[in-house]
């Protein structure tokens, strides 16, 4: 999914936000539902993460899940990765209710 996207890619600092529409790990970012996520987007996710030194900065500053009483069935995903190299940069990573949807946004 994303790896073909950057084949030669070179660049020292990288943000990359959104909603990435999997969960990163199904026990601590999903609560409720079938068991499942899109685990090739996840997989790509994490190679592209390996090879250019990148993490989820909100699981970096949140070691804890989080909850939502919307519904029954809750899931993180939207999310930040960031050059680890940036980290110290980040002064906050949380998450903001947001105006008719059914996400919160991650501001950072």
């Amino acid at each position: 999914m994303f790896l073909p996207a950057f084949p030669t890619f070179k660049c020292d600092n990288m943000i990359c936000g959104g909603d990435f529409n999997f969960v990163f790990n199904l026990d601590l970012d999903k609560e409720g539902g079938a068991r499942r996520t899109n685990f090739n987007a996840r997989k790509d996710c994490f190679t592209l993460m390996e090879k250019y030194d990148l993490i989820d900065i909100w699981r970096d500053r949140n070691p804890f899940t989080w909850h939502s009483n919307i519904s029954e069935i809750h899931c993180r995903l939207d999310s930040f990765i960031v050059s680890r190299h940036l980290s110290f940069k980040v002064k906050d990573a949380f998450f903001q209710p947001t105006f008719h949807t059914d996400h919160c946004m991650v501001v950072l």
